[in-house]
């Protein structure tokens, strides 16, 4: 479930540079195997308006124009119930407030402030409807 929500997370944000290589696993003395923490979460979308890419990963035989029914579909490849997928979705929805909250309180110029704002409200609209 960490890894879909950490990929649901990155397409929320912008940030299209979250491949294989920024994904790393632990393993701890019982035996349990996790994500690790991650690293480079960064919005390439505002870095780079131009690359049209909005995923590293291909997403149901994608990488831009993603909708719900793309995670939907990666989503059950990794064994995650409809259910839990969509209780995703929504968490991050009911968070969208707090993180334009974070966005407006930022040190990012203001035009990027907007530029972040509008992606993060559209990206969480089409995972919601």
């Amino acid at each position: 479930m960490a890894l879909f929500e950490l990929v649901v997370f990155c397409f929320i944000t912008g940030n299209a540079d979250m491949h294989l290589k920024n994904f790393s696993l632990v393993r701890f003395d019982n035996g349990e195997v996790a994500l690790s923490p991650v690293y480079d979460l960064v919005s390439t979308k505002l870095a780079m308006p131009e690359d049209l890419e909005e995923s590293a990963l291909t997403i149901n035989g994608k990488k831009n124009r993603l909708k719900r029914a793309d995670f939907g579909e990666l989503a059950l490849k990794l064994g995650i119930p409809v259910k839990s997928s969509e209780r995703v979705y929504d968490k991050f929805a009911k968070k969208q407030l707090v993180m334009l909250e974070l966005i407006g309180q930022s040190f990012l110029p203001d035009a990027m402030k907007e530029e972040y704002a509008q992606m993060l409200i559209e990206r969480i609209e089409r995972l919601t409807q």
